[in-house]
């Protein structure tokens, strides 16, 4: 096979072994692009998030009251909220005093809660009080609105039209 310098190049197999992972996308011009990746890790995908209060207890409470989570585990000083698809968040008990937090400030800036029906939970949350930073925004088939926790860590609601 002859490559666009005109060198030959080699045939690209399939691999035959190890964690191999296909990433699809378009390249500037809008032509498909297929990467081949191998990685040395067994990661599967993140268990869950941690964020760190002065009363978890309180705090786990405003997520399966309001957002419909559960409580999966409770240790008194740890708690983990679970979301109805799975995902997870360890809500533990904070030291010291909160840093000043912003949206394009260094660290964690938001977790993304996906919804069915952005209409609906949107309206639901806000006859329940929750005052949204701004208003939603819609671009390329995504739906998002950013709200705060009772501690002021930012959530967004966000549907896709297209999962990615």
């Amino acid at each position: 096979m002859h490559g666009m310098s005109g060198r030959k190049t080699a045939d690209r197999a399939a691999p035959r072994s190890g964690p191999w992972v296909s990433r699809k996308y378009k390249d500037q011009r809008d032509r498909p692009v297929e990467l081949l990746l191998q990685f040395q890790t067994m990661i599967s995908g993140i268990e869950h998030v941690a964020v760190a209060c002065p009363e978890p207890k309180r705090l786990a409470e405003w997520y399966v009251n309001l957002l419909g989570f559960a409580v999966v585990y409770d240790s008194g000083r740890t708690l983990i909220v679970q979301a109805p698809n799975g995902s997870m968040i360890e809500i533990t008990t904070s030291e010291g005093e909160r840093p000043a937090q912003g949206m394009k400030l260094p660290g964690l800036r938001h977790l993304a809660l996906a919804v069915d029906d952005f209409d609906a939970e949107y309206a639901r949350l806000r006859a329940a009080g929750v005052q949204f930073l701004d208003e939603p925004q819609q671009a390329k088939g995504v739906r998002v609105v950013y709200f705060a926790d009772p501690e002021g860590n930012y959530l967004h609601l966000i549907q896709r039209q297209s999962p990615l």
